[in-house]
């Protein structure tokens, strides 16, 4: 009786230290978990054809680019390659992370679009 029960204590920390170190693992290669990424409130649903075509991406390269996001893990490109991950059932997703984002910018009374500022952060 007291056999199987540290047996099955054993079993419950492996099961957590394998799952704790994957995470860390993966976070150090760049990747998220995908139920970490926040999707901004004002995105709608992409053109299934835009998913279908991250989905035959994927069964032809075996890989998906890396999904932009900001600090907070808000989406803020790849929004048809994150669909198409949860579809295809990932647990982690390669993320790019971005140190500011600044659509819009005025100049001169014109709107213009600033590009994306990559870093480490």
């Amino acid at each position: 009786m007291k056999k199987n029960k540290v047996l099955e204590i054993i079993c419950i920390v492996l099961v957590f230290v394998v799952y704790t170190t994957q995470s860390i693992i993966f976070r150090l290669l760049g990747y998220r978990r995908i139920e970490d990424l926040k999707i901004p409130a004002d995105r709608t649903r992409p053109r299934e054809q835009n998913i279908q075509m991250w989905k035959n991406f994927y069964k032809e390269f075996y890989k998906l680019p890396a999904i932009v996001i900001d600090k907070n893990n808000f989406i803020l490109s790849g929004f048809s390659r994150y669909i198409a991950a949860c579809e295809l059932d990932f647990e982690f997703v390669k993320v790019t992370k971005v140190r500011s984002h600044r659509l819009r910018k005025r100049t001169r009374g014109r709107v213009r679009r600033e590009g994306l500022v990559y870093g480490n952060d």
